[in-house]
């Protein structure tokens, strides 16, 4: 068996074996990682249980850590229960292509569509909320909105996710 690498072809050949495109670094085993994008959306989704931990953390502030990015505590169980099914979906990515979990593989091929719920959600909480307000403009509210929008359109659109919420165990090491 004859190995190729860079060195021992020349650059025609390089360029004809396709070593001249960079390829993407696997995870240990053997999937490629999953974007960033993903995880900022995630991370955007499930943010109610972030900023929920946090508060728990320092529990001389918790009250007023929670106060100030929740104003009206509905927000905040509303945020709870719409960022569960991103939650699902982030904590079932780690066991994405291993072999005995079935929960896991059913709840990472659902992933997409569970974000997807989970976005528009929000940014129906979102919009619920500035009409709430009378439309009067918030920098917090803002960028909520726009990050909202944000991981809406990405979750849509995006070809590249389609293809990542495919359990595939017999390639897996």
């Amino acid at each position: 068996m004859v190995l190729l690498n860079a060195q021992t072809l020349s650059p025609t050949d390089r360029k004809f074996c396709g070593m001249n495109k960079k390829v993407p670094f696997h995870t240990f085993d053997g999937q490629p990682p999953l974007p960033k994008q993903l995880h900022i959306c995630l991370l955007i989704l499930i943010r109610s249980y972030i900023i929920l931990l946090l508060a728990l953390a320092s529990q001389q502030q918790s009250a007023q850590l929670l106060e100030l990015f929740y104003p009206d505590p509905q927000q905040l169980y509303w945020g709870i229960a719409l960022g569960a099914p991103a939650l699902l979906c982030w904590l079932s990515g780690a066991y994405r292509q291993r072999e005995g979990h079935p929960i896991y593989h059913a709840l990472w091929c659902k992933g997409r569509w569970l974000c997807i719920i989970s976005a528009l959600g929000e940014l129906i909480l979102q919009l619920q909320i500035l009409s709430q307000h009378r439309w009067t403009f918030d920098w917090q509210q803002a960028f909520l909105l726009s990050a909202s929008v944000w991981s809406c359109s990405y979750l849509l659109f995006s070809r590249q996710l389609t293809a990542i919420f495919i359990v595939d165990l017999d390639e897996s090491i």
